[in-house]
């Protein structure tokens, strides 16, 4: 897919840079390219491209993509060590379909976090009632990561 895309572009746009690669997994997969020339990039948006035509193109804005995912995000903190990643996925995935899952310590943390990224909104529903889930008897704290980013910023 990429060799196709990367022999087109180089054959009708000069200022493309041949740098093509895939981000994101599933539906949210997209195939980032780059050019030198805005009026070269907007012309390739604007026509269709028979060579192409399952493909549809758009400008590329890292920072709303990232926005995004923080709307789509949670928050689970009070994690003991002796949970893993596949116990944190396998107890979220009821509420949705999950794009991403970090689990990480500080140094010298006695418990872990993880940040879970759905791949919709609808999926944080149940956790504007719900701060709270049990794994293995423990209690875990969730936090809207909107919300528990602007926490962060405001403690001292």
């Amino acid at each position: 897919m990429i060799d196709a895309v990367n022999n087109l572009l180089l054959e009708t746009y000069h200022s493309y840079t041949g740098r093509a690669h895939i981000s994101g997994l599933g539906d949210q997969k997209r195939l980032v390219i780059h050019f030198n020339s805005t009026t070269e990039r907007d012309a390739c948006f604007s026509l269709q491209h028979e060579d192409l035509a399952d493909f549809k193109f758009f400008l590329h804005d890292p920072q709303q993509l990232h926005t995004n995912e923080d709307l789509w995000a949670i928050q689970v903190t009070d994690i003991p060590f002796f949970i893993k990643k596949d116990n944190i996925m396998a107890l979220f995935k009821k509420y949705g379909n999950i794009q991403s899952c970090r689990l990480y310590a500080q140094p010298n943390a006695k418990i872990q976090q993880a940040r879970i990224v759905f791949d919709d909104a609808q999926s944080l529903q149940p956790f504007d009632k719900q701060w709270a889930i049990y794994c293995y008897s423990t209690c875990l704290r969730i936090t809207p990561w909107l919300i528990y980013i602007r926490a962060k910023e405001v403690a001292p």
